[in-house]
């Protein structure tokens, strides 16, 4: 039983920012029973998505799954196809924060998605 079947979401305000580097996808769980994908876009003011920027999934401060940029020719920008893990079928919270790469910096994102059995 999947999660989410492909939701697409543009994600584009943001919180905060941070100086960090992650290793965001050597600590995604690997015993989770649950899986769902989402297809986003980043798009915030003067910053574009590109090689080498990761989008990651977070459920109260865990990593849950990691997207990382994959261009997308018809439209002209970085889509970020994320496959997300869960213990439980339905009723966790998801949200995002998204790494540029090139300037090593880490935005908050607002948008939150709940995640529900389809």
């Amino acid at each position: 039983m999947k999660l989410i079947t492909n939701l697409m979401a543009f994600v584009g305000l943001s919180v905060g920012v941070v100086f960090a580097q992650t290793d965001w996808a050597d600590n995604v769980p690997s015993n989770l029973q649950f899986n769902g994908s989402v297809t986003a876009s980043v798009a915030i003011d003067g910053i574009d998505a590109g090689a080498g920027d990761q989008v990651g999934a977070f459920v109260d401060g865990e990593i849950r799954g990691v997207g990382n940029p994959l261009f997308f020719p018809p439209g002209g920008y970085y889509t970020f196809n994320t496959m997300i893990f869960s213990s439980v079928s339905s009723g966790e919270t998801v949200s995002f924060k998204f790494l540029i790469q090139q300037q090593i910096r880490l935005l908050i994102l607002m948008k939150h998605f709940l995640l529900l059995e389809i």
